[in-house]
């Protein structure tokens, strides 16, 4: 090149440039990504009748892709007619027959004039309430809870147990003390629900090699429909929709519905009242009367899951005023603690913490965050 020749032009490249371009194109990436998050969100949502808020009536009409075991009156256009049952003074919600045999497919059957429903709370330890909790004629327990090395205080007899899938491990592994009475006889009912979501196909084969190892103790799975009525109910209860709040409903609200359908009369051992935590604020009770260390206390725990808001959690305390407004309309007692509905105040609408939260408006953000969050979490488990 001579002194007189011009040096080809090139482009300048500016390192600011190139750093927005990116930055431009990460943010249009996230954008695409989190609108498909909120689009899948969407679809997963059940659609009821086109409303967001649970229904006056005892029948709904669901779409068929919501339902795809189910089998029930059908009409034309996809849809289904489904009758789904809430609790009414002296009537309870009819859930026993959403439980069908995994053997047969039979429903559900069980009635019982006097039930002992014991909780899985620390509330049992020194209790010595063993003797009274197997004097009555059923027994219902939760999850894993085992009965021996504490028949003194929760009693040894067992005969309908409700199990979340997610204690489907623990139930396998330690099956023999859990599923075998005295003299060898087995558990009379195992009620089981979550166990028809795909993503829990896992427990379904836990479960199912126990109906093999144990072919005197009868498993009952609840089907989709009946989910739907107990999240259904619990909106119903609340004003609040349990998908749309990140809320897991508890094996105690599920054995609680179960228990109202199934006995005249039920005496719950172990289970506090909506303002214990409140008035207890120092309780160190055990969440579970068989954890071997000392956290999670009870209230921490509870007061944990009721607070949750981007991840979902359990509404214990919002639960447990939902049992003293049944408790007003059927025939229930709480022991240890002891504690009558009618000495708690009297409130037509729920103000605990979770259903105070959810009166809160949402920004355009948070709604979305939310929904990604739900979706995700939703389908890990």
């Amino acid at each position: 090149m001579t002194d007189n020749a011009k040096p080809k032009d090139f482009p300048q490249v500016s390192c600011e440039s190139n750093s927005a371009k990116q930055y431009a194109v990460f943010f249009l990436v996230l954008y695409t990504f989190l609108m498909g998050f909120v689009f899948l969100s969407y679809l997963y949502t059940l659609d009821i009748s086109g409303s967001n808020k649970a229904p006056a009536d005892d029948v709904i009409i669901l779409h068929k892709s919501s339902v795809v075991k189910y089998k029930d009156s059908s009409f034309d256009e996809g849809k289904l007619l489904v009758k789904i049952s809430f609790h009414q003074p002296g009537k309870p919600a009819a859930v026993l027959e959403h439980y069908k045999s995994m053997r047969t497919g039979e429903t559900l059957k069980k009635r019982c004039k006097k039930c002992a429903l014991v909780s899985s709370s620390g509330q049992m330890l020194g209790s010595k309430l063993g003797k009274e909790i197997d004097s009555m004629p059923c027994v219902i327990r939760m999850n894993a809870s085992p009965t021996e090395g504490y028949e003194e205080d929760v009693g040894a007899r067992t005969t309908v147990r409700v199990v979340c899938y997610m204690t489907s491990e623990p139930l396998v592994a330690d099956s023999e003390k859990l599923l075998i009475q005295e003299r060898n006889k087995s558990l009379e009912k195992v009620l089981l629900f979550g166990l028809n979501t795909p993503n829990h196909k896992w427990a379904l084969n836990k479960i199912e090699s126990l109906l093999v190892q144990y072919p005197e103790t009868q498993f009952y799975s609840l089907d989709e429909v009946g989910e739907m009525e107990s999240d259904l109910i619990f909106e119903k209860e609340t004003g609040k929709p349990k998908y749309n709040t990140n809320t897991w409903l508890s094996t105690g609200w599920f054995t609680m519905l179960a228990a109202l359908d199934m006995c005249e009369e039920l005496h719950v051992y172990g289970m506090v009242h909506e303002n214990y935590c409140d008035e207890n604020p120092d309780s160190t009770v055990k969440y579970h009367y068989f954890q071997t260390w000392d956290v999670p206390t009870e209230c921490g725990y509870y007061n944990s899951h009721e607070n949750t808001v981007y991840v979902g959690g359990h509404r214990f305390i919002t639960e447990k005023a939902i049992f003293a407004r049944w408790a007003r309309m059927f025939n229930i007692h709480f022991h240890n603690p002891g504690w009558k509905p009618s000495e708690l105040k009297n409130k037509e609408s729920l103000d605990t913490p979770f259903v105070i939260r959810q009166e809160v408006p949402k920004t355009v953000f948070m709604s979305v965050l939310e929904s990604v969050l739900r979706w995700s979490v939703g389908n890990f488990l």
